[in-house]
This record gives structure tokens, C-alpha cells and sequence, in this order.
């Protein structure tokens, strides 16, 4: 079996915006060797962030209230960005839940514009809304009604396909029977509110710690590694207590050979930070065959525990 070794690097800071606030991030992507594109899943407003941790600049999708953006991708060319498709029954207002929920039902494509100058010359391009509500819909996974609805996506990639299309991947959090993974394969233009069909593409069991079950974070493709990163994280539901996180890799070959169950035997690589929640990941530019560098953001619900938002970067090898 194929040898896998995780070193820490200096890269670990708290999330803090300029006016002191703290940031709960939930996603990550790199703009290039000195930028993060960071989504907080409190704002709807995207954060740059310097790789020194300084929050730069805020950058805006669209006129959106409260979208809870859970993940993000990077295909090389485009960003895509999609909300939880969930909300928390902590209110008796069906209307006013039922409005948040469509708040959080969004899927969008955009690019950045001006990436190789200055932070503020950093702009949102080419902002296309796509929908993928009506086909989890369809699979009995998401409802309009928010008591009965049953979905929370809480992870996306972007893989690039042998004949050149790109496919999104969704990493769901809920339902957690096991760990329930699902793609779309994009149209060359797709058009504002293109309807995708996101159709079962593999599965895996994640276990638990103690008696906290894994449930999914976030998932990245390493194109040179042929392969998924994925997280999955705990918490306890009464108290926000963690318990500690995943790092998985499933490999296109494992996901191949899985068929026609495509239920794959995912490969723990490592357990880490017992005391946050992992939330977001992405490969960073330079990876090599044996080599690559990868960053974590943690969204450790400030208001609940007190612990900021944290990103870390870890170096993995193999061979």
C-alpha cells in the first residue's frame, strides 16, 4: 500500500477581519501564490486573505441576505460556491424559515478578474446561478418545507473529466447513513439558472469517535493525484463540543474499481485537532505527483465556544 506522510508547516493563524471580528470560515480556495479566497458562512460577502492571515479585501456575489455558504471549488478557470441547502429549526416561523431556506439554496460560477496585482484590484466576473434544489428534490433529499427537508451539502469540488467537461461534486453532510457523495457534469455555457442533475457517485463509510459520528466537511480534487482529500469532522449536537477530525483520499481508481455499488473502502490518512472543526479545504498551487501542499479552515462557532476561526496548511508526500 501506497505510503502517505503529513508534515505541519508555519502556516497557522486565527481568521480575523480587520475590525477585530472574528470570521467563521467554511471554505477555502487559493487565488495564487499569495491570496485565499475565504467564505465565511455568517456573511455573503467572500474575504481575500493574504497568506500571512491578514483579511484584505471583501468581495461581493450578489445582492444575497444570508446565503451560509458551506463550500467552495476551483476548476482553474472558474469558482463555483454553494449554500447549505439546510437551516436550523430553531424558530416556530414556518415563513420566516421556509425564506431562509431558499436563502441558502444557492449554487453560483464566477470568476476573478485582476488576480495578479494588488488585493484591491481583485474583482467577481461572469456571475452565473445554477440550481441544483430540484434535483435533490427529486431524490427525496431536499424540501422547500425547512421541518421536512433532509439535505446539508457541505462539500464541492471540481474534477475535470477525460474527454475535458467539468464535473461538481457534492459531499453531503445530512443525510449521514453513510457518507453520501454525488456529482453533475456541467454544460460548456451552462446559463443562469441551469438545472443540474446531481446523480449518486460513490459512498463510504467514516465511523466515529467514541460515540460522535463523522459527518462530512469538505472534499477537494488533486487533479495530479488523481484522487479526493476529504474531511470529516464531529460535533456534539447539545453542546458544539469536538471531538476531532479526518483526513480521507479516495482515489479515481478506488471510485472505477467500486462499481456498480460504488461503495469505496475510503483511506484514513490522518486524525487531527481534537479540540476544532475542520470545515474547509483546497490544494494550493505547486502540487506535484509526490508533493502538495494543502489548506484547512476551521469554522469553530465563535459565539458558542469562544475558539476563533483557523486556518492551518499541511504538507502531504507519497511514495
Amino acid at each position: 500500500m501506497e505510503k502517505f506522510t503529513i508534515k505541519e508547516t508555519e502556516t497557522d493563524f486565527d481568521l480575523v477581519d480587520k475590525d477585530g471580528e472574528h470570521v467563521e470560515p467554511s471554505a477555502v480556495e487559493p487565488v495564487n501564490e499569495r491570496f485565499f479566497l475565504v467564505a465565511d458562512d455568517q456573511s455573503a460577502d467572500l474575504h481575500v486573505v493574504k497568506n500571512n492571515g491578514k483579511i484584505v479585501r471583501q468581495l461581493k456575489l450578489g445582492e444575497f441576505k444570508k446565503p451560509k455558504w458551506e463550500a467552495m471549488a476551483h476548476d482553474g478557470e472558474y469558482y463555483y460556491i454553494v449554500g447549505s441547502h439546510a437551516v436550523k429549526l430553531d424558530e416556530p416561523d414556518v415563513e420566516k424559515l421556509t425564506k431562509k431556506l431558499a436563502q441558502r439554496s444557492r449554487l453560483l460560477r464566477f470568476k476573478l478578474k485582476n488576480t495578479k496585482g494588488k488585493a484591491s484590484e481583485i474583482e467577481v466576473a461572469e456571475v452565473v446561478e445554477m440550481n441544483v434544489s430540484e434535483a435533490f428534490k427529486a431524490a427525496g433529499f431536499y424540501n422547500e418545507d425547512p421541518f421536512k427537508n433532509n439535505l446539508k451539502i457541505e462539500g464541492l469540488a471540481a474534477r475535470r473529466d477525460a474527454d475535458g467537461k467539468t464535473r461538481l461534486v457534492f459531499a453531503l453532510r445530512e443525510p449521514h447513513d453513510v457518507m453520501h457523495i454525488l456529482s453533475a457534469v456541467l454544460p460548456d455555457e451552462p446559463e443562469n439558472g441551469e438545472r443540474l442533475a446531481p446523480e449518486p457517485f460513490f459512498t463510504f463509510e467514516a465511523g466515529s469517535i467514541g460515540t460522535i459520528p463523522f459527518r462530512l466537511s469538505s472534499l477537494e480534487y488533486a487533479a495530479r493525484w488523481k484522487g479526493f482529500f476529504i474531511m470529516t469532522s464531529t460535533e456534539e449536537a447539545e453542546t458544539n463540543a469536538f471531538s476531532g477530525n479526518a483526513l480521507w483520499f479516495v482515489s479515481d481508481e478506488a471510485i472505477e474499481e467500486s462499481a456498480p455499488k460504488n461503495h469505496v473502502a475510503a483511506r484514513i490518512l490522518r486524525l487531527f485537532a481534537a479540540d476544532m472543526k475542520a470545515e474547509g479545504l483546497c490544494v494550493l498551487p505547486g502540487a506535484t505527483e509526490k508533493k502538495l501542499r494543502l489548506a484547512k479552515v476551521f469554522d469553530n462557532d465563535f459565539e458558542d465556544t469562544g475558539k476563533p476561526g483557523k486556518m492551518q496548511v499541511i504538507e502531504v508526500s507519497r511514495g
